[in-house]
């Protein structure tokens, strides 16, 4: 083992101490190392040290928290997240657990304040002449956080960018895909390619095709578009696709993709995931919360593919501050 193979070890090993010497209770019991944080559990809270995307971590330290059977959380992050740390402190009130969250610099904390939502973006008018080309091509037009986009089976095939000469369509499955496509064509019409590249994925994304790296790609973006050509999976006569709180990095990076609709007679935010996500209901929660005025919204359902319905996804739903229920999507035939 190398020097640099070891870091994360010795990381782990070194907020272990300072988190023992912090919560200072000598009757909590060893520290719970996990991918991104270290948990401790005190006499009747838990204090939990998030490393790495601790936005969506809080899900985990919320579940760690429940199964130690501690009725209060204190997180804790280092300075180095302080850009992060009001949106921590803002999902930390979506729990039904009670929790604050604490910047530790050096050796003293301050406690951080809720961060308040940021508000939708509306696309750019100029953009709108551009969803007409992505419909004739054959691919689904999405507008999420200001931006238009194209998708085959929940995998984006274009964006429209802006840059010095003003806005263009660009084909590609994300930044790269589309940077290495117009290497590579120029100034050839991304009109012309794209009904050629739609054509292209829906085979490669089509229930029963052969196994692709395309294939593979946002998974939770593939199983809304399944929602939204068969709702009664969900229990619901129609839905219509609604953005995430937070805009996805990428189409490899896991991230719920939401939709909205009736269910039982509520007004209902579906949130996709692939149900190993843990983070997905932490992003959930918070969508739900962002949007809950603008939808009227009750109610909360996580879908997930039936053959990855854990156990902790339950547990999280059970740990919601809102209406929760999981439903399990059948595996196609």
């Amino acid at each position: 083992m190398t020097a640099t193979d070891d870091a994360p070890e010795r990381r782990s090993r070194l907020i272990s101490s300072a988190l023992r010497s912090l919560v200072g209770d000598e009757r909590a019991g060893e520290p719970e190392i996990f991918p991104g944080g270290v948990a401790l559990h005190a006499e009747s809270s838990s204090h939990i040290w998030l490393d790495d995307r601790p936005d969506r971590l809080i899900a985990v330290a919320m579940l760690l928290t429940a199964r130690a059977g501690r009725s209060a959380l204190r997180i804790i992050l280092p300075a180095e997240r302080a850009t992060e740390a009001q949106i921590v402190a803002r999902r930390a009130t979506q729990w039904s657990t009670p929790a604050e969250v604490v910047i530790l610099d050096g050796r003293s904390t301050s406690l951080v304040v809720a961060g308040a939502h940021v508000p939708e973006r509306s696309l750019d008018p100029t953009h709108e002449h551009f969803v007409t080309t992505i419909t004739a091509a054959g691919a689904d037009v999405v507008v999420e956080h200001g931006v238009l986009t194209g998708e085959v089976a929940g995998l984006e095939v274009c964006r429209v960018v802006d840059d010095s000469d003003g806005a263009r369509l660009e084909v590609g499955v994300g930044a790269h895909d589309r940077e290495a496509f117009r290497m590579l064509h120029g100034e050839t019409p991304a009109a012309e390619s794209l009904a050629r590249i739609v054509a292209a994925v829906k085979e490669i994304r089509a229930p029963g095709a052969d196994p692709h790296p395309l294939k593979r790609l946002a998974p939770e973006r593939a199983l809304r578009r399944r929602l939204l050509d068969t709702p009664a999976l969900v229990g619901a006569e129609s839905l219509e696709p609604v953005p995430s709180v937070s805009a996805a990095a990428g189409p490899g990076d896991p991230a719920p993709a939401h939709l909205v609709g009736v269910r039982d007679g509520s007004r209902t935010l579906i949130a996709c995931t692939t149900g190993t996500d843990l983070g997905a209901a932490a992003d959930a929660f918070d969508t739900f919360h962002w949007r809950r005025e603008a939808n009227q919204l009750d109610s909360l359902v996580i879908a997930v593919p039936e053959r990855n319905r854990l156990r902790s996804v339950d547990e999280l739903a059970a740990l919601s501050g809102i209406p929760t229920a999981v439903v399990s999507i059948p595996d196609r035939s």
